[in-house]
């Protein structure tokens, strides 16, 4: 089952709300545990193990924000930190790369939107306590409501794992006008090192793809943990040559590709190869900047 279809909902009542859990963004609930004295499924929930990088919607049941704004409802979306066993009586969670939902969605809309409200419903003996492991149809009731009025974070981002994680969050949902990107991306000038990049041109990059390397034109060699095909977005002229972090310079690669287009005997070979081959890469001219790495 792919991560797109499970979910955990995680009830917090006031008293386990310390200061931090109001903040004016979702970054002080970064890395935050939070501890539930019950874990249960829906009832036709088949899901055992949720795996690390699953969402958690935040529930709040009482009546105010810190900020005095109303607080009861989806109040942010998280990610598990860790793979969470549903088998367990209690548990505890940590939360990664937030979002905070400004303003909450209430009970009130979750009940007026078809989807959730069948899924509250069918939950009513379980409404919201706790911890609720919600999968299938039911969890894609809660993402296309919370989707409608919050889109998925798509924050720029030097990490490579909230990289995936923001970019498969936004696989298929990226129409209309393609992402702009970067004409020159930044260097991180925090603990993840590497270039700033946008996870819409990667989500762009692999939608194109479907699953093939634009390379070799071989399938994906395998499924990620989201239930994607495996690719590696690579940057046709590197970001270290002062290439753009936009779809044109970018192409979505096998890992055996990848690594040739980086190490073989001729990569500019490789690189002309690609242009040629996908239509919408240009050939943009190397700069100089004071770089050392991409990847």
């Amino acid at each position: 089952m792919a991560e797109n279809d499970q979910l955990l909902l995680l009830k917090i009542g006031e008293k386990d709300c310390p200061e931090p859990f109001y903040p004016n963004s979702g970054g002080d609930w970064e890395g935050e545990e939070f501890r539930f004295p019950s874990i249960q499924r829906m009832p036709d929930a088949t899901t055992r193990v949720l795996p690390q990088g699953t969402t958690v919607f935040v529930w709040t049941h009482h009546n105010r924000r810190k900020n005095e704004t109303p607080g009861q409802g989806l109040t942010a979306i998280g990610h598990l930190s860790d793979d969470l066993d549903t088998k367990g009586a209690e548990g505890s969670v940590r939360l990664i790369d937030v979002q905070t939902l400004s303003p909450a969605i209430s009970l009130k809309t979750l009940k007026s939107f078809k989807g959730t409200n069948a899924v509250i419903h069918k939950a009513r003996n379980y409404t919201l306590r706790h911890a609720l492991v919600v999968d299938g149809d039911d969890a894609k009731a809660f993402r296309d409501l919370v989707e409608t009025t919050h889109p998925p974070r798509a924050e720029a981002t030097a990490d490579y794992e909230r990289l995936r994680e923001r970019a498969n969050r936004l696989r298929g949902r990226i129409g209309g006008t393609p992402p702009s990107g970067n004409a020159t991306p930044p260097r991180s000038t925090g603990a993840a090192s590497g270039f700033v990049r946008s996870p819409e041109v990667v989500a762009y990059v692999q939608d194109r793809a479907n699953g093939v390397c634009e390379l070799c034109g071989d399938t994906a060699p395998f499924l990620d943990k989201d239930g994607f095909p495996f690719l590696e977005v690579h940057h046709v002229r590197f970001l270290a040559h002062g290439g753009p972090d936009v779809i044109q310079n970018a192409a979505a690669l096998c890992p055996n590709c990848h690594r040739a287009c980086h190490h073989s005997a001729d990569p500019d070979l490789l690189r002309r190869r690609l242009i040629s081959q996908v239509g919408e890469l240009e050939d943009f001219p190397a700069r100089e900047i004071a770089c050392e790495h991409e990847s």
